[in-house]
């Protein structure tokens, strides 16, 4: 099996060629998460520590080193250029509506987007006070679970 990370997902290969994208949500019980599965959420339990996320869902029970694919996917996201402020998805969906441009400035809190997923529509709001570089997913494009909608570069620190 191989593991490729990419922003907010990982994409799991089998031996066969197959592949898997797969994301991890925490929920407001202790130790459960949804785990979404080709954009299919499963509820499971896990418990995570320094090493990653132990998870054991129906009849599979094992580790997956969160740690590793959060850094290597925070490096990627720095090298394509896109800010640590960009507004992301945050399950698998399709763009409903943007409501800024670039150019545009933006406050923390802002609704900047609108996205569907299973039916449920979530504004998605700027992160910080800044400037719309770019519209990474235009309405109707169809995101993975972490993939940049808006991208931000938020105003510098007042001194």
């Amino acid at each position: 099996m191989k593991i490729a990370t990419h922003p907010g997902f990982l994409r799991v290969f089998a031996k066969d060629g197959a592949h898997h994208d797969v994301a991890l949500r925490k929920v407001a019980e202790p130790d459960a998460w949804l785990v979404a599965v080709d954009g299919e959420s499963l509820p499971v339990d896990a418990v995570c520590d320094a090493a990653g996320v132990w998870l054991r869902y129906r009849s599979f029970e094992g580790r997956i080193a969160m740690a590793l694919a959060v850094e290597q996917a925070a490096a990627s996201r720095g090298a394509a250029g896109e800010a640590s402020d960009s507004v992301r998805a945050p399950m698998p969906g399709t763009v409903s509506a943007i409501h800024v441009g670039a150019g545009d400035r933006v406050a923390a809190g802002e609704i900047v987007a609108v996205l569907e997923s299973m039916k449920l529509f979530m504004e998605l709001r700027a992160t910080a006070a800044g400037t719309v570089l770019r519209i990474a997913a235009g309405p109707g494009a169809t995101v993975a679970a972490g993939e940049a909608i808006v991208i931000c570069e938020p105003d510098p620190p007042r001194a």
